[in-house]
């Protein structure tokens, strides 16, 4: 580096650290955002499931049922 450009970092020393440290709260922001979007598809996608069984289930238990009825019928 030159004479001049150490000059320049020093005059502009604490523009560079006002740049810095916007950009380091931007990120987080944004980490803390995605993170968020995340947790809230991961908590959707596991609710959905939940429903999803339950109505498995009784879609099951109820063709278990018929079954059972018609062999209880002997047909």
């Amino acid at each position: 580096m030159t004479t001049v450009d150490v000059l320049l970092v020093v005059c502009h020393c604490q523009e560079i650290d006002e740049y810095v440290e916007k950009a380091k709260d931007q990120s987080c922001a944004t980490l803390i955002a995605l993170g968020s979007r995340g947790f809230a598809f991961a908590t959707n996608l596991i609710l959905s499931t939940a429903a999803k069984v339950v109505l498995m289930r009784r879609k099951i238990v109820e063709i278990l049922l018929s079954f059972f009825v018609l062999y209880m019928l002997g047909l």
